[in-house]
């Protein structure tokens, strides 16, 4: 790819990203309201403002990452 298709490529990237984690974080607390959960997704998921962390923080709950 040249030099505007790459960014356009990395716009849908992100769109997407974010559209899948906007649709799963309703999914996502219906189902973990009740109990601490285990949630397993890519890792592109999981930084930035409408990362699933950021959006589960916003939504009260304590994320934590699982360590050895």
């Amino acid at each position: 790819m040249k030099g505007n298709q790459h960014e356009i490529a990395i716009h849908q990237r992100q769109v997407l990203l974010k559209a899948r984690n906007m649709n799963w974080i309703g999914k996502l607390t219906g189902l973990i309201k009740d109990k601490p959960t285990f949630i397993a997704v890519g890792v592109r998921h999981l930084p930035g403002e409408n990362g699933l962390i950021a959006l589960l923080q916003k939504e009260g709950y304590k994320v934590d990452p699982v360590e050895k």
